[in-house]
């Protein structure tokens, strides 16, 4: 089976086209002939009639020929995205010594909370499962960040799908890469397995170690797609295994932290990701927190207030808090400067409008439009506001461009 891209024509309706144009060249040649003196029989059958008739013909002569123009279109921009192998697809090779890899993998087993793996149904749907490959790739160029001739064309992308890797009933614990948090009954969060090592290896028996793995389920309980950041070696600073930045995490904007953008990690980052979540905007965003780190720098939701712990805003990159729920926002959200370069200065959200009393979280700003943060929740249009394009970008760059691994 093959999947392609093509262009979406616009579409024309040849019998609702005929139909119009009858009428309007009726009333056309019927207003003719009354200021004609033409009588009224004449009005009838050279007006109504013969007037109708032409149009009617006009409107399917038109219809047709531009079926037939907009096929051809259609069939030259027609572009072949991938071909679905047996187990494992290759959909883009990739660039680079050591190319940076996203493996999209068809969960086959979740794991309960009572510790009993139960099938995750999506491995008996392999259609369902590249469609939602389909859904995240045109989740990634929609978002300009990815759409940089140096960043996703660079990617690895491969595709995981083995019906086999669940023979038994019930599944083995090996094959379970997906794990329920809570009884479904109460909560619908579907979790990366907390051991990533099961994941990791599950995709290791395939292809060489990923960076990003995305978990496709098809539970029709656990239906809230969440991740896990990566883990990034805590020493590579030491080891200058990357490209070091400073950033101002914390409350204070003049104190920085030297980190870095590792060229490779100590477990890859993980989303999994619910097959029936068919917004756009999920597959970007679960891939922030997945490419983030905590010993780095965390990408995190700008959503929800409670349940985030303060202690840990001096891991995030795009989220902190004021002392107080009615104390006054900082003008300045954060400085960070990539090793060698200049100091960039970022601007809070001082016009967050939409948070309830109490709000005490702020984040960065983002260009004064209508368009609302990946990490937030999008009202109308969405993207990365800056601070998040430029971290993400040198942390791709790193590692799209690292050396091959000794």
């Amino acid at each position: 089976m093959k999947f392609y891209n093509s262009i979406r024509p616009f579409t024309l309706r040849a019998d609702i086209l005929s139909v119009s144009l009858g009428v309007v060249f009726a009333v056309f040649s019927m207003t003719a002939l009354i200021v004609a003196g033409e009588s009224f029989f004449g009005v009838l059958t050279k007006g109504l009639l013969t007037g109708f008739v032409k149009g009617f013909v006009f409107g399917l002569l038109i219809g047709w020929v531009y079926t037939i123009f907009a096929k051809r279109v259609v069939r030259r921009a027609k572009v072949e995205l991938f071909e679905i192998n047996d187990r494992f697809t290759v959909i883009q090779e990739g660039d680079g010594e050591a190319p940076y890899t996203i493996a999209f993998v068809a969960n086959p087993a979740i794991l309960t909370t009572e510790g009993s793996p139960v099938t995750d149904p999506i491995i008996h749907n392999k259609q369902l499962f590249f469609k939602v490959i389909v859904r995240c790739l045109k989740s990634f160029v929609s978002e300009e960040l990815f759409q940089l001739s140096e960043v996703f064309s660079k990617f690895r992308i491969v595709a995981i799908f083995d019906d086999e890797a669940q023979k038994q009933d019930p599944p083995t614990d090996d094959v379970s890469l997906c794990q329920e948090i809570g009884s479904h009954e109460v909560t619908n969060i579907l979790a990366p397995r907390l051991d990533v090592e099961t994941i990791n290896n599950y995709v290791k028996s395939y292809t060489e170690p990923a960076d990003i793995i995305f978990l496709i389920s098809a539970s029709k309980e656990l239906t809230r797609s969440t991740s896990r950041f990566t883990v990034d070696d805590p020493e590579a600073l030491a080891k200058g295994e990357g490209i070091p930045f400073e950033f101002t995490f914390g409350n204070s904007a003049d104190v920085f932290s030297r980190r870095i953008h590792p060229f490779y990690a100590s477990q890859p980052g993980v989303a999994a990701l619910s097959a029936w979540d068919d917004r756009l905007k999920t597959p970007i965003h679960e891939f922030a927190h997945a490419m983030s780190s905590v010993e780095n720098g965390m990408i995190v939701d700008e959503y929800e207030d409670a349940g985030f712990d303060e202690n840990l805003q001096n891991y995030s990159v795009n989220k902190k808090f004021r002392n107080a729920p009615d104390g006054a926002t900082p003008k300045i959200f954060a400085k960070y400067k990539l090793d060698g370069g200049a100091e960039v200065i970022y601007s809070s959200d001082r016009k967050r409008t939409d948070k309830p009393p109490g709000w005490k979280s702020y984040a960065p700003e983002i260009d004064p439009t209508n368009d609302s943060c990946i990490m937030d929740i999008a009202y109308f249009g969405y993207r990365f506001d800056r601070l998040i394009f430029d971290f993400m970008y040198d942390r791709l760059l790193v590692k799209l461009n690292r050396p091959k691994k000794v």
